[in-house]
């Protein structure tokens, strides 16, 4: 008997378009998705004026709140997103920027500033803030020196982005230790300028290093770090 191959259907055959064919074998390149929105609608449902926020993170029913203006950490308790309540504060040397994340119950805001306060000397890195109360956070020490951009964790570890100082490894096993500057675990010199990073899920660090684009960490061994 004679067999015929069969004839190909041409058409859309992606399902999300409006003139999908589910007959079609061969995509043509003739779909077609209507007409996208030219704007999306937000409703604002309530604001808090701090003058300068400036970094922000969320844990349970707080945000915690860098603010440049006040120089410090903020606590807002939002448990009804309507209506947030300022319940704590923890004023901090220098300037409270774009960096603040959190890690057990303790706070790291990142301070860019150098100079004294209240008659000590401060250099810019982290502070490390005690929120095991929200409602009374409390500077409990600092990691100086790291002119930090931007901080992940790993174990007992904070991965520091420290723009042109590169890459900042310190032991943060005990968080009311204060540290300086040249007391990190490791350091990589990535020749660029670190200004973010993060981990996947196998534990590479990946690092955003300025002109010199991504660069991927082994941080397997954390005395020795290494670009692969």
């Amino acid at each position: 008997s004679c067999e015929y191959e069969e004839e190909p259907v041409y058409g859309c055959t992606n399902s999300t378009a409006t003139n999908y064919n589910s007959e079609a074998t061969v995509d043509d390149g003739s779909c077609e998705y209507g007409e996208l929105p030219t704007s999306i609608d937000f409703d604002l449902i309530s604001i808090y004026d701090t003058e300068s926020a400036l970094s922000i993170a969320i844990d349970g029913n707080y945000a915690y709140l860098g603010d440049n203006t006040y120089g410090g950490l903020r606590v807002f308790d939002i448990t009804d997103p309507y209506n947030p309540i300022e319940v704590g504060s923890q004023k901090t040397p220098g300037v409270a920027y774009v960096c603040l994340e959190i890690h057990l119950t303790f706070a790291y805001v990142c301070n860019w500033a150098s100079g004294t306060y209240e008659g000590n000397t401060i250099t810019a890195g982290l502070r490390v803030i005690d929120i095991s109360d929200p409602f009374n956070p409390v500077e409990v020490s600092h990691i100086n020196g790291s002119a930090p951009r931007e901080v992940k964790f790993s174990g007992n570890y904070a991965y520091v982005a420290s723009s042109s100082l590169g890459l900042r490894v310190y032991d943060i096993s005990n968080p009311y230790e204060s540290t300086e500057g040249h007391d990190y675990v490791a350091w990589l010199d990535t020749e660029g300028s670190v200004e973010a990073l993060d981990f996947d899920s196998s534990g590479l660090l990946y690092l955003a290093d300025g002109s010199r684009g991504l660069v991927i960490v082994d941080v397997s061994d954390i005395s020795n770090p290494l670009q692969i």
